[in-house]
């Protein structure tokens, strides 16, 4: 799952959790690392890259539990973030921003595609045309010579048949 998808999972969880703590006048309002684990399916490398951009924007507060227990608890800046969908927002713009990168590169090379197939199209009608081109000018030759054959023998036969 990409990491924005997951940030917008955490705080969702986070936002649910702070809102049902209000609700029941609970005192912890955050979500124990291992609580995060089981319902990210995550692991502790994994939850501190996704929670570092939110301590650094100051979305998350990280709270520790009589030093034992510790666990994330989401901010205003993070209900804000999270009802705005911004890391959802994020991952859509990354995901267009791919798609051009690709298409910027399957484009030119179509292009090239088609250029080499057009070029060994056009390479071949030529080749065709001459061969036609020559099969035409041998049959005007055969013609030709028939005709002046013809001529002669023609000729032939009138001279002969006025020396008689």
């Amino acid at each position: 799952m990409n990491l924005d998808k997951k940030r917008h999972n955490l705080l969702e969880i986070l936002s649910e959790k702070t809102n049902n703590a209000k609700i029941n006048n609970e005192q912890c309002i955050g979500l124990s690392n291992e609580e995060i684990f089981k319902k990210l399916n995550i692991n502790r490398y994994e939850l501190e890259v996704i929670a570092s951009e939110f301590y650094e924007n100051k979305e998350v507060n990280f709270y520790s539990m009589y030093g034992i227990k510790r666990g994330l608890s989401i901010t205003t800046k993070g209900t804000s973030s999270y009802s705005t969908e911004k890391y959802l927002k994020r991952n859509k713009t990354e995901k267009i921003n791919k798609i051009k990168d690709l298409v910027t590169i399957i484009i030119p090379m179509i292009s090239v595609i088609m250029s080499f197939v057009i070029f060994y199209t056009s390479k071949t009608e030529v080749w065709e045309l001459k061969e036609k081109n020559r099969y035409i000018q041998k049959t005007q030759d055969s013609i030709k010579n028939h005709l002046n054959q013809m001529n002669e023998f023609y000729i032939n036969q009138v001279y002969d048949s006025l020396k008689k």
